[in-house]
């Protein structure tokens, strides 16, 4: 109708969780094990949630040799733009005696990690990575 403004979706018109999380969201949940910490990410997983993990990290690993474990099971997209960013965060924590450990990347993920690493630092295999390297296999998660 000339002359009236479109209306406004309903104020209770709520968003699915499905499209929050593909809008950017990224859920992590933090529990220490003896000397492992485990980080349960879920979600999408960028440059500005990776500065927001390694905040909220920090003061755990305060102490020396911690073990970080980054549990990526229900992990829904890496963006390959903060690949440099996660390598250099491990080559960071190797200097204070910390691992850092992804467990239940998926295919996926591992490719996505393999493009943003640009064949730099990953072993030529495959989407497989050094031994000692970040996509180490972790034995067990954690009781709850």
């Amino acid at each position: 109708m000339p002359g009236t403004e479109p209306r406004a979706p309903r104020e209770a018109t709520r968003r699915s969780t499905r499209f929050e999380v593909l809008d950017g969201g990224l859920d992590f949940e933090i529990r220490e094990q003896g000397e492992t910490v485990w980080v349960a990410l879920s979600g999408v997983f960028d440059a500005g949630r990776l500065i927001e993990l390694r905040r909220r990290i920090a003061p755990v690993l305060r102490l020396r040799g911690r073990r970080l474990v980054l549990d990526g099971r229900r992990l829904l997209h890496l963006d390959y733009r903060c690949v440099p960013d996660l390598l250099a965060w491990h080559d960071s924590l190797r200097s204070f005696n910390h691992q850092l450990l992804l467990y239940g990347w998926n295919a996926y993920l591992k490719a996505i990690l393999a493009i943003g690493d640009q064949g730099t630092r990953l072993s030529p295999g495959p989407l497989g990575l050094p031994a000692g390297h970040a996509n180490a296999a972790v034995e067990s998660e954690p009781a709850r």
